[in-house]
């Protein structure tokens, strides 16, 4: 829901980005790699079948969001 909610907001018009919301997207990418990293880290210790499958599907998430908001920074960028 965020995601989408986010992402019609800062699209919508085709207006550019204001600095705080350069500043929110950048903020955001830099949370998502921590987590990203976070993650990796997690999933190699641990043993449990289980609880890998669980980390890796967050991967999945928060790189697809981490791609997401690279993408947004690069479409505001071209325009």
């Amino acid at each position: 829901m965020f995601k989408k909610n986010f992402f019609t907001h800062i699209n919508k018009g085709g207006k550019n980005m204001t600095q705080k919301e350069l500043s929110y997207v950048e903020d955001a990418i830099g949370h998502e790699s921590t987590i990203l990293s976070i993650l990796k880290n997690t999933k190699e210790s641990l043993h449990d079948e289980e609880l890998i499958s669980f980390i890796e599907k967050q991967e999945e998430n928060h790189t697809s969001m981490k791609e997401s908001l690279m993408n947004l920074l690069e479409e505001k960028a071209n325009e």
